[in-house]
């Protein structure tokens, strides 16, 4: 059965929930939660989001690349971006 079928609200997708929960087991426990109370699913899944940002904004730093794209770094030369 889908989430909105059990009275979840539309907002609330399974994407969402693997987004915001930091592994699967968390996202398990999750799902349990809303199925069990749907009808506090936004709060559920806010209240994970929240708990989960440090982790989330860590993991986005250290993805941010130090040196910039080759079009945006001068000692680069290409065609695209001549002497």
């Amino acid at each position: 059965m889908k989430l909105m079928q059990h009275g979840v609200d539309s907002q609330i997708t399974v994407q969402r929930i693997c987004r915001d929960c930091g592994n699967e087991e968390e996202v398990k426990e999750v799902l349990d939660a809303i199925w069990e109370s749907p009808d506090n699913a936004n709060s559920i899944l806010n209240r994970v989001a929240m708990k989960n940002k440090n982790i989330f904004e860590l993991e986005h730093k250290l993805a941010v690349p130090i040196i910039p794209p080759e079009s945006q770094n001068p000692r680069c030369l290409t065609a695209a971006n001549p002497p």
